[in-house]
């Protein structure tokens, strides 16, 4: 970790314990529940109470994971819709999927939809602690021309577990990703088979600001590739009944993984 990111993960951690010990004060309803992971969205053991409509931005300056290829160094604005809802309080359903402009450094952009990912889940238990299992699949909206999409459907296995520890919730998440050989355009690789798993500190700071700090690494999706190991940083506030804003930042902490990344998401539950 170079010292940039270092003091960049000193002051992520310094504002959260600046903004949670006052709020330690209050006694208020815990925000944690509703609190999800900006790196393992769907990952995340927990199931939305009802319906979940997210307007989400994203924006990582990116390395490439191929070497000396087309997929070179690159910033990549994403926009798209996060879209989940409850079905019989223990299963969630969920899609997403963007529009991308990736802006290479070697000059030139391209932009088009993303892949596209559906899931499903189920909470299996829920108390002393809470863990669901799912299964995501990973369609291929997207244009593998633009490296903006694999062409093959890819799909995962994943569990993830939360402990309620009063102001404090400690959550977790492991995973296996069978990707298939994407179709890039000249660039001839295979795909692997990758493990997933990471874990996150959730805050109640207030009764309306959840604060979060979450890891996550998955192993090389592609022959050739590195790992993705990443770290981030955010918050979640609640805007009266239905509105919810939510904010990140963070790096990578491996080749395969973005330099930095940026979220923010606006969003409505009903």
């Amino acid at each position: 970790m170079n010292p940039r990111h270092a003091a960049a993960l000193l002051s992520a951690i310094a504002l959260t314990l600046a903004v949670s010990t006052p709020a330690r004060a209050q006694t208020s309803e815990s925000v944690s529940a509703e609190t999800r992971s900006f790196l393992r969205f769907v990952e995340d053991a927990s199931i939305v109470p009802a319906f979940w409509l997210e307007g989400q931005g994203r924006y990582l300056t990116n390395r490439s994971p191929f070497g000396d290829s087309e997929a070179e160094d690159s910033n990549v604005l994403y926009l798209g819709p996060v879209v989940a809802f409850n079905v019989a309080e223990d299963f969630e359903f969920g899609a997403r999927v963007g529009y991308a402009n990736r802006d290479r450094d070697e000059g030139g952009s391209q932009s088009g939809l993303t892949d596209a990912d559906l899931w499903g889940k189920v909470s299996i238990v829920s108390d002393p602690v809470s863990i669901s299992v799912g299964i995501l699949l990973t369609m291929p909206t997207g244009d593998e021309r633009k490296f903006l999409g694999t062409g093959e459907t890819d799909v995962e296995f994943f569990s993830g577990i939360r402990k309620d520890l009063k102001r404090v919730t400690l959550s977790g998440h492991a995973g296996l990703r069978i990707n298939q050989d994407p179709d890039f355009e000249d660039v001839d690789v295979e795909g692997k088979n990758s493990w997933l798993l990471g874990g996150g500190l959730i805050i109640s700071a207030t009764q309306n600001l959840g604060l979060l700090l979450e890891w996550a690494y998955e192993s090389e999706r592609l022959e050739g590739a590195d790992k993705d190991s990443r770290i981030m940083g955010g918050f979640h506030y609640r805007i009266g009944e239905n509105f919810r804003f939510r904010a990140a930042a963070g790096f990578g902490i491996s080749d395969g993984a973005p330099d930095t990344e940026l979220q923010a998401g606006a969003v409505l539950v009903f």
